[in-house]
């Protein structure tokens, strides 16, 4: 985790399981990053800095009244620009590398990666843009301007507003890995603490049918694992607890668009995502890389339908349960009147009732 300020927390995580947790037997799709430094390079070789500038100077802080016009502006500005030749043929040969040692034709994840020199343990997650099954060199390189544009997405401006972060000393590092084809089979997350109780001994695992979006949004009801650490190089089994769910969505790989929703079909809701021994086997994973970190993870995994192997794909601190005071429990109930239309809904995790002013923000 020494490159964190060059590749941010993702990337950063991403490039220590993978030379540090392999030899645990624990499967990592490779990859390869592009710093932080490049996405400064190529603010500088376009001149961007002081026309982004320009733009955030009309922005109003306080009414955000023209977020939307102003972070459009500064998105066009490089998205509308181009790559330095240097960066985009060391993203090339990096790519064509990666295509020569698998033994599938792949296709990639780009991910944003964002950090800020002075603060490089700073979470910016959901923040930027990441995109799925990208096919070819061509579209690689588009998505890592986009990730770069992402970085002023509305959402993105408004959360560097409110932590009092400078928009221009954030810099954003883009990680481009081999995609599992999970589409195939299943994906999801697990938490190394139990996330309703914070129990210290319970690894909660949840997935769904096919790409992990449709679980890491919260759109569908998962299925749900409970494992008991101590079963841990022991001869027991640790699953303690699992529950079924209906999962009635699921994304794949699409032929027009990147990836789709699609119903799950029904055959398909009635089974879990996981046997038994994947889920001991994912299990005995999460304590490798808890017991490595030092502290409680929060983790996607997925599971290649062409292979049959399980793999990690991200790992990063647990921010919400381990922070908590344990020693008090909170319940609240909302008392809903009887004419309130839902906005939106979706699986929670946790009892928690949070308001706050809200904006509609339009594109």
């Amino acid at each position: 985790m020494r490159d964190v300020s060059q590749v941010g927390g993702k990337n950063a995580s991403l490039g220590e399981m993978l030379t540090q947790l392999t030899k645990y037997g624990i499967n990592v799709p490779q990859g390869f990053a592009l710093t932080a430094e490049a996405y400064r390079e190529f603010l500088k070789a376009n001149d961007l800095t002081l026309n982004l500038q320009k733009q955030l100077s009309r922005l109003n802080n306080q009414t955000l009244g023209n977020l939307s016009e102003v972070a459009s502006e500064c998105r066009n500005l490089i998205l509308t620009s181009s790559l330095p030749v240097e960066i985009e043929n060391e993203i090339r040969d990096a790519y064509e590398k990666l295509k020569n040692e698998s033994q599938y034709e792949i296709s990639v994840a780009v991910r944003s990666s964002a950090t800020i020199e002075d603060s490089p343990t700073a979470s910016f997650a959901g923040q930027h843009n990441s995109f799925l099954n990208v096919k070819n060199i061509d579209q690689v390189l588009e998505s890592v301007k986009k990730c770069y544009a992402s970085a002023f997405n509305d959402r993105a401006i408004k959360y560097r507003i409110d932590n009092g972060f400078d928009h221009l000393q954030m810099a954003l590092s883009v990680g481009i890995q081999q995609m599992v084809r999970s589409d195939k089979a299943s994906a999801g997350v697990a938490f190394t603490i139990e996330p309703e109780n914070g129990n210290k001994n319970l690894i909660y695992i949840t997935g769904a049918w096919g790409l992990g979006e449709s679980v890491v949004q919260g759109a569908v009801n998962t299925d749900e694992f409970y494992f008991f650490k101590p079963t841990v190089n022991s001869n027991k089994k640790g699953l303690i607890y699992r529950q079924l769910g209906n999962k009635q969505q699921m994304v794949v790989y699409g032929e027009d668009q990147n990836v789709v929703w699609q119903e799950t079909p029904m055959a398909m809701r009635d089974q879990y995502i996981l046997t038994d021994d994947e889920i001991c086997l994912l299990g005995n994973w999460c304590c490798t890389i808890e017991k490595h970190y030092q502290q409680p993870m929060d983790i996607e995994w997925a599971k290649d339908g062409k292979d049959g192997k399980l793999y990690i794909l991200q790992a990063r601190p647990e921010t919400v349960t381990s922070k908590r005071n344990l020693n008090f429990l909170e319940i609240y109930h909302i008392q809903k009147p009887k004419k309130v239309k839902t906005l939106c809904q979706g699986l929670s995790l946790g009892h928690k009732i949070g308001h706050r002013l809200g904006r509609v923000i339009r594109h």
